[in-house]
């Protein structure tokens, strides 16, 4: 069997001898179809039968880059990236800062530096450790609960590097 869903129904995508069947009009590019684009109608940028890109343009959907796309993942979902009309979609959550996110940690989740909407969320305070504070000093580089703020370590690693250096500069003269 090459499909089986569970019916003997034919023109549904798998036919009644378990054989896949390729549907034209379903906005897939399948097997023995030049183009797609979710209708069986004419005149549209492709023939009714999926074999003829009409008018010499570009044709959404058909996984080829073409002139005035932006984008062309060979199919005509939202929410993956590229739209339907073939235009670049921002997915927030993705762990990728795109168009008009200014973070995007790869989650959707609120109170851990970036927000939902994939915009940085605004901290409080950075309270610095006590440099061999230990565990109970007290201070922590948290700003939020539960996620350790790195930028405050990389600062003050920063911070020290900077220090010994000018320590170093002092003792040569």
């Amino acid at each position: 069997e090459a499909c089986d869903d569970g019916n003997l129904n034919n023109g549904d995508g798998c036919n009644n001898l378990c054989e896949r069947e390729y549907i034209c009009g379903n906005g897939v590019l399948e097997q023995g179809e030049n183009c797609d684009d979710s209708n069986t109608i004419s005149g549209d940028g492709c023939s009714s039968d999926c074999q003829t890109i009409e008018g010499g343009g570009a044709l959404c959907g058909n996984g080829i880059w073409e002139t005035g796309e932006a984008c062309d993942d060979g199919n005509l979902n939202n929410g993956d990236g590229c739209s339907s009309s073939c235009q670049i979609q921002s997915t927030c959550g993705n762990g990728i800062a795109e168009v008009g996110e200014a973070c995007d940690d790869g989650n959707l989740e609120n109170n851990d530096g970036c927000d939902e909407t994939c915009q940085f969320e605004p901290t409080t305070e950075v309270v610095l450790p006590i440099i061999g504070g230990g565990s109970g000093s007290g201070c922590s580089l948290n700003t939020l609960p539960g996620k350790p703020n790195l930028g405050a370590w990389f600062l003050l690693i920063a911070l020290s590097l900077l220090f010994t250096l000018s320590l170093r500069g002092r003792s040569a003269k």
